[in-house]
């Protein structure tokens, strides 16, 4: 169930808008793209170094809603593994085409960034922006 922040569940396509234009939405899809056999927690946490435990475990819990990403428990006694579903790939998919169009526009302060060809976890940007938000 969505908390009070979150638009109302029965309006599919605003509760997915609003899941998918959260900071971390982009570095995860992609992760789970490039990782087909599955990804752990842990190891999610490891490349998406800014994350914070709290903030990961709930969106991968939104992306399973929404059935972008599927959570899968190999053996009783074993840590879940997170992967992408075919609809996840789609979106994915959709995701890159925006970070290449991205590389022919410029940011409104005037950098033109090349983002398609790097992944975002690798990006300064994800990190620069982290850093602002804990100066707060």
């Amino acid at each position: 169930m969505p908390n009070s922040n979150e638009p109302n569940m029965n309006c599919m396509p605003k509760y997915v808008s609003h899941v998918l234009g959260k900071k971390w939405v982009l570095p995860i899809l992609e992760e789970l793209s490039f990782e087909r056999k599955g990804v752990r927690f842990n190891m999610l946490m490891e490349k998406l170094k800014f994350i914070t435990p709290r903030d990961l475990s709930m969106l991968l819990t939104q992306l399973v809603s929404i059935k972008l990403v599927s959570k899968a428990n190999v053996k009783a006694g074993k840590k879940p593994t997170y992967k992408i579903t075919e609809s996840g790939d789609e979106f994915y998919g959709i995701l890159k085409q925006i970070k290449e169009l991205s590389a022919k526009i410029k940011t409104p302060k005037g950098v033109k960034v090349d983002c398609y060809r790097t992944r975002c976890v690798e990006c300064k940007y994800y990190a620069l922006d982290y850093a602002e938000q804990t100066k707060s």
